[in-house]
């Protein structure tokens, strides 16, 4: 029973002692959580930096809420990105010549349908995932809509 005793004392004793060292401890990681410690960043590898430029594109971070940079990411000029349901930009001004670029990130399918009565009859459907471009040689203000999804429009100026 004695012994029963004296080691139940010293489980609490030990049960004490860490529990008051845990407390220090969450109190250091909440000082050091008023510091940010950003990630190391792995560089884009040579092919996909070749790929960007070949494209136009230029490799780029931002920098984060946090004062951290983000993973750089290829940002091809004239890109229209299709997500959430939107075209974005939804206005995009280029110059007479000019290469655009719709990408579909979105999860189902959209279209870009230029609307009737303009020089560009483009009507493109695009998978989930896919990009596709055209060259736009033509002055003028062009405005398109997504056909599957009406309330998609978006509007290309050609300078």
């Amino acid at each position: 029973m004695k012994v029963l005793s004296i080691f139940l004392i010293l489980a609490l004793t030990v049960l004490i002692i860490g529990a008051s060292g845990c407390q220090k401890a969450q109190e250091v990681v909440t000082q050091k959580d008023n510091t940010v410690s950003c990630p190391e960043l792995t560089p884009a590898s040579p092919d996909v930096q070749q790929a960007c430029a070949a494209r136009g594109g230029q490799m780029t971070s931002k920098t984060d809420a946090n004062g951290c940079q983000t993973t750089p990411q290829c940002v091809i000029p004239n890109q229209i990105i299709i997500k959430s349901f939107e075209f974005t930009p939804s206005e995009l001004t280029v110059t007479k010549g000019a290469r655009v670029f719709w990408k579909n990130e979105d999860s189902v399918e959209h279209t870009v349908t230029f609307d009737s009565n303009q020089f560009y009859m483009i009507n493109y459907k695009i998978q989930p995932g896919i990009e596709v471009s055209d060259y736009f040689n033509i002055a003028g203000t062009y405005t398109y809509h997504c056909s599957i999804h009406h309330s998609m429009i978006g509007k290309l100026i050609v300078k």
